[in-house]
């Protein structure tokens, strides 16, 4: 197990707030990071490598840590999703990530009709299959991501796909009013 700590500094513009927060994905607050007036910090981890966001009160963004990355991040907290930049040893796979929450966010804002209620089985599946391949090409076109991370990416597009396939039958039936509802023969096993 590698115990090096890991380096964590950034700016932040558009800054409200005096501390900012590492937390895990069950959201429960891991380090507590103080913020200059003028949007700055630095601060050093010892954390298990995995999944986290940086929580800024009301928005966060996720991220990916390991010990031994030295990472800065840049962002405007008035357009966090939009601004979110990383440089450093980890900036890859943290570039990625927010990408990838940019391009989960512009599928489904700027194609409302894909909320999979609204949609026929048939319209489901090839919406499902196409944000499948979306998120896949995402993941192989990005270059020099770490081994373990990818195996982690890789799994949770599966994952992903797997929870929308198993869902989308008891939206039909309990949130769309349709308790007879049963899925094609042809619908895969998820």
């Amino acid at each position: 197990k590698n115990n090096k700590p890991i380096q964590f500094s950034g700016t932040i513009t558009n800054i409200t707030i005096d501390t900012i927060a590492l937390v895990d994905i069950s959201d429960n607050s891991i380090h507590k990071i103080g913020v200059s007036k003028t949007g700055e910090f630095k601060t050093s981890l010892n954390l298990n490598q995995g999944y986290y966001n940086l929580s800024f009160q009301n928005e966060y963004t996720p991220m990916y840590l390991k010990p031994g990355f030295d990472i800065k991040v840049i962002c405007d907290l008035s357009q966090l999703d939009n601004s979110v930049a990383y440089a450093g040893k980890g900036a890859v796979e943290n570039n990625y990530l927010a990408a990838k929450t940019n391009l989960e966010q512009d599928l489904f804002q700027t194609n409302p009709e894909l909320a999979e209620a609204a949609l026929s089985e048939e319209a489901f599946l090839k919406k499902t299959n196409s944000i499948y391949e979306l998120r896949k090409k995402h993941l192989s076109e990005t270059k020099e991501l770490d081994d373990h991370f990818i195996f982690l990416e890789q799994n949770s597009i599966e994952l992903e796909k797997r929870s929308e396939l198993f869902n989308y039958p008891m939206m039909i039936r309990y949130q769309m009013g349709q308790p007879n509802y049963k899925e094609s023969a042809n619908y895969p096993d998820p």
